[in-house]
């Protein structure tokens, strides 16, 4: 047990996270429960199942009703009582300095990187500006505010106004003269109004589940939506793992949704269903008096018994020493990552990348670099098979009906990668290319400076200096380059291609299911596609998908610092600090991550993925009808 203390209005220490001891302080106690063992889910998978219990004394919530606001953010908790906010968890973007006005009535901590309250009649948002919360338009007296991920809304005088991105109709508020309950997810909002449900923004918003409904109680919004009509949940929206499928609940008071997965109070318990990749879903203890249910994207929290109840993923709620360190101000902030051209990158004066014994040193200089500078050892995944270049070697395995795991003779590759039935490697100064050439896929153009190369579906790109040169099947205009701003980075994706620019990500070819529709994105730093019809990106938020999205594809997992991903025909997988994680469809296994050591990068392909771990490189999914198979000769 740890006593820690707090002076009213004090600040947390930058160095260590904790409060120090000072005579007149309120003080608190912080409990760490392991998890009961019939709770415990796959070990592989994530990171150990943490119940963390803040048991307030007489100081900081000394009120048996509880505070006055519980709040799960995506990374973080805060509580709002008697007028002020104290925080705990992660700090992207500075999301813990809280406005120094007051006293608070009520706060929202949004899907991405800004979170919104309102204290004395005002609205105020901190964090991340990129995306226009920040600009917050004049209000009238608001009392309701909720923040998505882009976007945001406000209940005041005159009704419902919304401000940020409108790339999907996020600010198309309904005029309802009556706003009882507003809650804005990812992409879209919902109103409550005389027990009548409003939603507006993204399509996927609108539902038949609520349009009918004239008592409804209760409502939180995310990927997906859940209400609560007579007690009953109701849901819709993204349900590739049961997430928007509830349990069947009666007496249900409160209802929250995370990123994939959904909870509900109801007759002093709480229960959970949906995706349990951080034990979010696993609620282990009888609760005796649960109130102020809140979800975040891997993380949950109650008041119960005088205390804070919180479970799912540590890091959101406990500091990196295991404390649940409340505080109002900003922990330190890392240096801010470089992200130039490849082409400026290799103008540098210093030791070339591919004649240093351990790239990773340069992976800050870099971080679009992935396949280059990140590991020894380089992936490339096709459709029904893979290609490894490590220590100057390139070795493929897999299907081989058209020669595509025959590899030619290479002159010091730097870069290998797979297409659906064909591969290419930087060999030199320039590129080579073998397997199926029904396109011509297999013909590259002269290169003067070839850096970094993408093999799609049967086109294939390579970032050759300044300038991103593609070759192959053009007749969705995929190989045809649209005038870019300083590339850095491409990727091919079935049908299309995108780059990663100084004006950020461009794509262009087949715009089938939306995949060449970029989203807003916050300084992104690497894209990746597949041999599909999506693309992911990693930013300032995280990992932000977009495209085909029938099996959840283009969904993202609630991830903690995420730092990989990669793209296949129907899923993806992202490497993150607590390993390896994948979605979207599971008809090959692909999703079924086996027991990683300590995994470095992941890259996946059709119906299959891959990973490099201390023990080289594991697959799980399938090639083709088979599963896929390492073959032992891959020792290089």
């Amino acid at each position: 047990m740890q006593v820690l203390t707090r002076r009213k209005n004090s600040l947390a220490s930058p160095a260590s996270g904790a409060w120090h001891p000072k005579d007149g302080c309120r003080t608190f106690k912080v409990h760490v429960i392991k998890p009961l063992d019939h709770c415990l889910i796959d070990s592989r998978r994530v990171a150990a199942l943490l119940w963390l219990i803040f048991l307030v004394g007489t100081g900081l919530i000394a009120r048996a009703a509880g505070p006055a606001q519980l709040e799960a953010g995506p990374q973080s908790i805060c509580v709002l009582d008697e007028g002020e906010v104290l925080c705990s968890g992660e700090n992207p973007f500075d999301l813990r300095q809280v406005p120094d006005v007051g006293p608070w009535q009520q706060i929202s901590l949004g899907h991405g990187g800004a979170n919104c309250g309102i204290a004395d009649q005002k609205v105020y948002c901190w964090g991340n500006a990129s995306d226009g919360i920040l600009d917050i338009p004049p209000l009238q007296r608001p009392y309701l505010v909720s923040v998505g991920r882009q976007h945001a809304c406000a209940a005041d005088e005159s009704g419902i106004q919304c401000w940020g991105a409108a790339n999907k109709r996020q600010l198309d508020a309904p005029a309802l003269a009556q706003v009882d309950a507003l809650d804005a997810g990812v992409d879209a909002t919902c109103a409550i109004s005389a027990g009548r449900v409003s939603c507006w923004g993204a399509s996927w918003v609108q539902s038949e589940a609520y349009q009918k409904r004239r008592n409804v109680e209760a409502i939180s919004v995310s990927f997906h939506a859940c209400l609560v009509d007579a007690g009953v949940p109701v849901c819709w929206g993204q349900n590739q793992f049961g997430q928007a499928t509830p349990p069947p609940l009666t007496g249900v008071t409160q209802i929250g949704v995370g990123g994939l997965h959904s909870c509900a109070l109801h007759d002093g318990q709480v229960t959970c269903w949906g995706h349990g990749n951080q034990g979010q879903i696993y609620a282990q203890e009888r609760f005796k008096s649960p109130k102020n249910l809140t979800v975040g994207s891997g993380h949950n929290c109650v008041w119960d018994e005088n205390q804070v109840k919180c479970w799912g993923r540590a890091r959101s709620f406990m500091d990196d020493t295991g404390e649940m360190a409340f505080s109002a101000e900003t922990s330190r902030q890392s240096e801010p990552t470089e992200t130039v051209s490849l082409f400026e990158y290799f103008q540098r004066e210093q030791t070339a990348v591919l004649e240093v014994s351990d790239p990773t040193e340069f992976a800050d200089d870099l971080p679009v670099l992935r396949a280059i500078l990140d590991e020894r050892l380089i992936i490339g995944n096709g459709s029904t098979h893979a290609c490894l270049l490590n220590e100057g070697r390139v070795k493929c395995f897999g299907d081989n009906d058209l020669g595509q795991t025959e590899v030619p003779p290479l002159n010091e590759p730097k870069q290998v990668s797979a297409g659906f039935d064909f591969s290419c490697a930087i060999s030199g100064t320039e590129v080579r290319c073998w397997g199926g050439s029904a396109k011509r896929q297999t013909n590259p153009p002269f290169m003067m400076n070839p850096l970094q190369i993408a093999a799609g579906g049967r086109h294939a790109c390579v970032l050759d200096g300044a300038n991103v040169r593609c070759w192959g099947w053009d007749f969705n205009g995929q190989a045809t380059v649209p005038n870019l701003n300083n590339p850095r980075q491409v990727t091919t994706g079935l049908y299309h291609s995108c780059a990663l620019t100084d004006a950020g990500v461009k794509c262009w070819g087949a715009d089938t299911l939306g995949q060449t529709e970029v989203p807003v994105l916050s300084n992104p730093k690497f894209v990746a596609s597949g041999l599909g019809n999506h693309n992911c990106a990693l930013d300032d938020s995280g990992v932000v998908c977009w495209g085909d999205n029938r099996r959840g594809q283009a969904q993202s997992l609630a991830l903690v610092r995420p730092r990989d991903i990669s793209v296949g025909y129907e899923h993806t997988c992202a490497l993150d600090d607590s390993g390896v994680h994948c979605w979207g469809s599971n008809d090959q296994g692909q999703l079924e991550v086996p027991p990683l050591d300590q995994p470095v990068q992941v890259s996946v392909g059709g119906h299959h993925s891959c990973a490099e771990d201390t023990t080289g490189l594991v697959c799980w999914g399938a090639m083709g009808n088979e599963p896929v198979l390492v073959p032992p000769n891959l020792d290089f």
